[in-house]
């Protein structure tokens, strides 16, 4: 059994630098070993390879009641040339020996921490030769207080401990060599209060209690990186589930269990009992077992991401797990999209591992198109089919910009780590993928994925090896290079689509060009390899259907031929929206399309590009209308509800006779449908697709309150809210989890402040992770979409109010700043609390903090937004990237009102 030194007692006896105590003292004659050249090298992206870690034992001293906790690392290396100093990961630690054993010697060393970059140097006494070589750490450090590294959270009196590594916080718990490329087997001892119990990526393998410490050891893990380990420390509720059974592909039972902080145990139960058919569906797709020896599914009170995929310990927001049957449809719906994104990557991630950051996409786009494909088996009723394709139109709103970010993007230093976790890395990754499987069929495609993971299971590989195997797989040599042309470069394909007909057939052409809003300059020209698909009506046999053709657009200008005798009408680019891709047609040609009844994904990739064509000029605002109001009344909820973001952009910025038009002509179709379905749902329609006509509710509810500013509907929900507040008498209405936060913010909206003040007594005495996001964003949306000064001034104060966790300052400022009438106050707020919102955030959220400006929308506005952050965009991660993007939203805003009146 070790025992562990606390840091003032062996501080002194020190031979390692330190910034702070008796070690300042020594400092000039340690830092005389450190030349100038050393530390002009400091490796801001990737250390240098001649220094490889082959395995890991970290011996950890936790309490989650002290502020500060120890440990030693032993860290087996491989130096490939004779060293006296080299580059490791360490932050925020407090070095108090280090010292590396190389054969029969033993070599004292120094540690200096170079705190911003998170690297650190080791100097030794003498040169260590090449070889093998054993290096040991003893240090201390306090918990995190930001939701990265190891970090403590308070749930009802009672302290906890949770990680969260990714991308590159392991180096606050353990120094050592913290990238994606080095893969190890970790043995981690850890020591905690007796009460307390504690979960790790591997199942406990020894248990002694001495005293009050009970010391834990984990089995010692398979292959990972640093950033994939995990730790739970506290007074856990631990749910043994039912073993998931073996199956064709796995030959042993596998080990379930829930975890959550006391006493919330009991509403893990629907988590747990859907976890197996999603990860049987996994194991049926990749032709491979689950790759770890255990599957613990743990809720944390307070996370920064909504989920990581640590291997055998994946960690989610209690949201995403905490719910019983009769749990609201979206909490189900986001629970299983989410843990289907996270047991995917216990294949494409976990057991196979990008080699550094630039290639984090293939992680991440590979489980959001995956999430889609399963979840939708899972859950056939859940409405996950077209989740993919309306990701990948979200990721062209930010793919428009100049600023924008390739989706294989290099990746040289801490900011461009971070930086790397965006809607291009994940919507868009996904829905390119999703356009190459369906170029190469659902087989081929799955073929290449199952290849992949055997050619470099349990190891690392690059994206070239990825299409590799895909080449090798479909015998396709040609689909790397149509791949690369959307890894490579940024931007939206737009295809400017024509057709005409003569004796020999149809004739098709299709100019590429990069999509481009107005208020933005012209783009640079750019070429894609676009595989196409085209639909469009066709008769055959006397019967009329609708046909196919395909393509693979590969030159600025394409053009092919459809050998049928009758000129169609209409022919609609991009079918089934397959292509990441837009198309521009004349506004007659997206009228007559949008009356045609065509599958769903046809018709979303139709509004997304009519949509487009609006922002960029080329659709005006009554041509764009005249197809929606069709468009509004499609069957297809998803269908149905597309347009209502542009309608809310001509609403709030629009010219009179157009917002009319909306609230006289669209608005009634929503409403109408709403009549249909019923506001408090149990309807017919709620039973045949529950999750499509719960997201289509809600929609049209937000939609005519916020937006449209209907006052029926307004006061029938802000009823249902005064008495869930208890401002007016019991309803016999019951107020449907669903619908909550949109009727807290209809009854702020109507009784202002006091209402308010009743909701922030009510958050104040809640643990309920769902109403706690519901209110906050209700306070924010009513806040938003009142011209109530006091009320929006009020609701932003309460972003530092004590009773918030650190997840849940923004909340309220993020639902304000998408609304104009709180725009004012809303950046009052921001350009007065900018330093108070850097300080108390993780840094993986300082790109929210910029966003929050991203409502501003003049010429005027960009002025103020740039004189206030341009000076201080050092204190930002990733702050040039992100000030570059919110600069250019403000710019299009700013052009696209001004076309819009």
């Amino acid at each position: 059994m070790l025992k562990f030194s606390t840091i003032s007692r062996l501080a002194c006896a020190s031979l390692v630098l330190m910034f702070s105590g008796c070690a300042q003292q020594r400092s000039a004659r340690v830092t005389s070993t450190l030349t100038s050249a050393a530390l002009e090298a400091l490796p801001l992206g990737r250390l240098p390879q001649s220094v490889t870690p082959k395995s890991y034992s970290i011996q950890l001293d936790t309490d989650p009641n002290l502020a500060v906790f120890s440990g030693k690392v032993q860290i087996e290396i491989s130096l490939s040339e004779a060293k006296q100093q080299f580059w490791i990961h360490g932050q925020g630690l407090r070095v108090t020996r280090v010292l590396i054993k190389s054969g029969t010697q033993e070599i004292a060393g120094n540690y200096l921490q170079k705190e911003a970059s998170g690297v650190a140097l080791l100097s030794f006494a003498s040169v260590i030769p090449a070889g093998a070589a054993t290096l040991m750490i003893d240090y201390s450090a306090d918990y995190s207080p930001k939701l990265d590294g190891l970090y403590k959270v308070t749930d009802a009196g009672r302290n906890y401990l949770f990680t969260q590594f990714e991308s590159i916080f392991a180096r606050q718990m353990f120094p050592g060599f913290d990238e994606p490329g080095f893969k190890t087997p970790f043995s981690i001892q850890i020591s905690i209060p007796k009460h307390m119990r504690a979960i790790g990526n591997t199942p406990i393998s020894a248990e002694t209690v001495i005293l009050d410490r009970k010391q834990i050891q984990f089995q010692t893990t398979k292959k990972l990186p640093t950033y994939l380990l995990a730790l739970a420390v506290g007074e856990l509720d631990i749910v043994e589930f039912a073993d998931i059974p073996a199956n064709e592909i796995r030959e042993q039972p596998l080990a379930l269990r829930g975890v959550a902080t006391f006493g919330k145990g009991g509403k893990m139960q629907y988590a747990l009992s859907n976890t197996a058919p999603i990860l049987q569906a996994l194991e049926r797709y990749f032709g491979s077992p689950y790759p770890y020896e255990k599957l613990d599914i743990i809720a944390v009170p307070d996370f920064n991401s909504g989920a990581m995929e640590n291997a055998g310990a994946i960690t989610y927001r209690e949201t995403l797990l905490l719910m019983n049957d009769d749990a609201p449809m979206f909490q189900k719906v986001a629970y299983t999209g989410t843990h289907t994104h996270e047991l995917a990557h216990q294949w494409f991630g976990n057991l196979v591992t990008p080699v550094w950051w630039d290639d984090i996409w293939l992680n991440e786009a590979f489980a959001t198109w995956m999430a889609s494909k399963i979840a939708g088996r899972a859950q056939p009723t859940f409405n996950f089919q077209n989740r993919t394709q309306s990701g990948a139109f979200d990721a062209m709103d930010v793919d428009a910009f100049a600023s924008a970010r390739q989706i294989r993007n290099p990746v040289d230093n801490r900011d461009e780590i971070i930086g790397a976790f965006d809607s291009i890395t994940y919507r868009k990754g996904g829905g390119v993928l999703a356009m190459f499987e369906s170029y190469l069929g659902e087989d081929r495609f799955q073929a290449g994925v199952r290849l992949h993971m055997q050619r470099f299971a349990h190891g690392n590989a690059t994206a070239t090896d990825f299409l590799r195997s895909l080449s090798d797989a479909a015998q396709d040599p040609n689909i790397a290079v149509s791949f690369e042309s959307f890894l490579n470069q940024s931007g939206v394909p737009s295809l400017a689509f024509s057709f005409a007909c003569d004796a020999k057939g149809v004739h098709l052409n299709a100019v590429q060009s990069r999509y481009t809003p107005l208020g933005l300059p012209d783009a640079n020209p750019q070429r894609w390899q676009i595989p196409l698909c085209v639909l469009y009506p066709s008769i055959v046999d006397g019967k009329s259907s609708t046909q196919t053709s395909c393509e693979l657009v590969t030159e600025a200008r394409g053009s092919w031929t459809l050998q049928q005798a009758n000129c169609p009408a209409w022919i609609l680019p991009n079918a089934n929206g397959a292509s990441y891709a837009r198309f521009t047609l004349p506004a007659a040609q997206f009228a007559l399309i949008a009356q045609q009844d065509l599958p769903a994904a046809s018709l979303l990739s139709l509004h997304d590009s009519m949509a487009a064509a609006l922002y960029s000029g080329t659709l005006d605002s009554k041509n764009y209308l005249n197809a929606v109001e069709k468009l509004a009344a499609n069957a297809d909820a998803n269908v149905a509800t597309a347009p209502m973001l542009a309608l809310r952009q001509v609403l709030q910025y629009g010219n009179a006779v157009d917002a009319a038009r909306i609230k006289s002509k669209i608005l009634p179709i929503y409403l109408k449908r709403l009549a249909a379905i019923g506001l408090l749902g149990d309807s017919e329609a709620d039973k045949a697709a529950p999750a499509a006509i719960a997201e289509l509710r809600l929609k049209i509810v937000e939609f005519a309150v916020l937006y449209a500013q209907d006052s029926a509907t307004t006061n029938q929900l802000a009823e249902l809210g005064a008495s869930y507040l208890g401002l007016s008498p019991a309803t016999t209405k019951v107020l449907p989890v669903q619908l909550r936060g949109i009727a807290l913010a209809a009854s702020l909206r109507v009784m202002g402040m006091p209402a308010q003040r009743a909701l922030k007594d009510k958050i104040r005495s809640s643990s309920d992770a769902v109403f706690r996001g519901q209110a906050l964003s209700a306070m924010g949306s009513a806040a938003g979409s009142a011209a109530n000064s006091e009320l929006q001034k009020d609701a932003l104060a309460f972003s530092f109010d004590p009773s918030l966790r650190v997840s849940e300052v923004l909340n309220v400022a993020n639902q304000m700043s998408t609304l104009p009438a709180a725009k004012t106050e809303v950046w009052a707020w921001l350009s007065t609390q900018t330093a108070v919102l850097v300080e108390k955030v993780p840094e993986k959220s300082h790109a929210r903090v910029l966003d929050l400006a991203g409502g501003l929308c003049s010429s005027a506005d960009a002025a103020l937004f740039r004189a206030h952050f341009e000076p201080q965009l050092e204190k930002f991660v990733n702050g040039p990237r992100t000030f570059a993007l919110v600069n250019e939203r403000i710019a299009r805003c700013t052009a696209v009102r001004a076309y819009l009146q």
